[in-house]
């Protein structure tokens, strides 16, 4: 498994993104501004699955088994981009009624 392995199913959109920034700011006794970089910032995708078949659920899940400790590649259509991502948290399930 690399970088270049897709997502294996286009989630509905449009995609919520927020950004990370990872940079600590504080005041030092002079009264200057004092800012340092943690990290390099991340951003986070909330991809959203609404009435899919339960094929793509089992596709997901597959993917994600496979992918725990890897990156993958997500192609955002709503930015016309590619990012290499991992899986940040586990998925939220919720059968419909």
């Amino acid at each position: 498994m690399s970088a270049t392995d897709l997502f294996p199913v286009d989630p509905d959109y449009s995609v919520t993104r927020t950004m990370e920034t990872n940079v600590l700011r504080t005041r030092v006794d002079s009264a200057r501004e004092f800012f340092r970089q943690k990290a390099a910032p991340r951003r986070i995708f909330d991809l959203v699955f609404t009435r899919r078949p339960v094929e793509d659920w089992r596709s997901i899940e597959n993917f994600r088994l496979a992918h725990m400790a890897d990156f993958f590649t997500f192609a955002d259509k709503t930015a016309n981009r590619s990012f290499s991502v991992f899986f940040n948290t586990e998925p939220v399930y919720e059968e419909a009624g």
